[in-house]
């Protein structure tokens, strides 16, 4: 008689050479891999105590301050309020992305808002 050593691999089962077709995988649209959306980038350039500074904008709406300070851009500022007048720039593209003047920025300002200047702690950025 002859003896057979058996081992865990000679237990297995064999794969069989067939293709197993039990099992179809399907593909729905949702799981197809998009290409992510291309947003337009809105960006605001001011200058500032003749340093140039570009701020983009995001969903939010913010003061254009606290978004340069979030993108670490230190503008120059003082009271955030409006009154100072420290954080005077001038706006030099994205403008529309700007709300209206406010009041407290017509009184600070005066005659500098015809030159595209901006209280940057009273401008609100809302661009989408």
């Amino acid at each position: 008689m002859i003896s057979r050593k058996l081992t865990v691999g000679s237990l297995k089962e064999k794969a069989k050479a067939m293709p197993d077709h039990s099992v179809i995988q399907k593909t729905v649209p949702s799981q197809l891999k998009r290409k992510p959306e291309k947003r337009a980038i809105n960006k605001i350039k001011i200058i500032q105590n003749n340093k140039n500074y570009t701020v983009i904008s995001n969903q939010k709406k913010s003061s254009l301050l606290d978004l340069a300070l979030e993108q670490s851009q230190m503008l120059s500022y003082k009271c955030k309020k409006g009154s100072c007048g420290k954080c005077m720039v001038e706006v030099l593209s994205g403008a529309s992305c700007l709300e209206a003047v406010t009041k407290q920025e017509r009184e600070t300002l005066k005659g500098n808002l015809e030159r595209n200047y901006r209280l940057s702690c009273q401008a609100i950025v809302n661009c989408k």
